[in-house]
């Protein structure tokens, strides 16, 4: 019983946003090194992945679903990783996800993000509103229902 406390504990810590973090300490910039702004949209997902994370590239047809989903609701999805733009544009190359890439500069250990595929959700401000550490469907109806629950009314 004592390992079922302590395991759901971490859940629960796993799934509160980091009150620390802000959007513009992801640092997050196009391939010509611009940093991406927020002023696209009242509210940005941002999906941390990674090339090799199985997990990762198995939850982003739900994240392109979802995309669909969540625009009339204001957010805007990205993709954003720490490798370097060679294997972000063979990745994007060999797939036909129409989601922007950008790349994420202080890598994640910087930033004290030590899993993936690691997504956050933030207001027109940049601050965090949720964030969730593990692959999962996006498209489903709880986690829609999850991250709209998490906007300003």
């Amino acid at each position: 019983m004592k390992h079922l406390i302590w395991l759901g504990l971490v859940g629960l810590l796993a799934c509160e946003p980091t009150p620390t973090l802000q959007f513009a300490d992801l640092q997050l910039k196009n391939e010509e090194g611009s940093l991406h702004t927020l002023s696209e949209s009242r509210y940005t997902l941002v999906n941390l992945w990674a090339t090799w994370c199985k997990p990762c590239r198995q939850e982003m047809p739900s994240l392109e679903e979802a995309q669909v989903a969540l625009k009339p609701h204001g957010i805007t999805i990205i993709l954003a990783s720490e490798e370097d733009w060679g294997k972000i544009d063979r990745f994007r190359n060999q797939n036909s996800y129409t989601l922007p890439y950008l790349q994420l500069s202080p890598g994640m250990a910087a930033l004290g993000i030590h899993s993936l595929p690691t997504t956050y959700l933030f207001d027109a401000e940049g601050q965090l509103l949720y964030e969730h550490v593990g692959a999962q469907n996006w498209a489903s109806d709880s986690v829609l229902n999850e991250i709209i629950t998490h906007l300003a009314p």
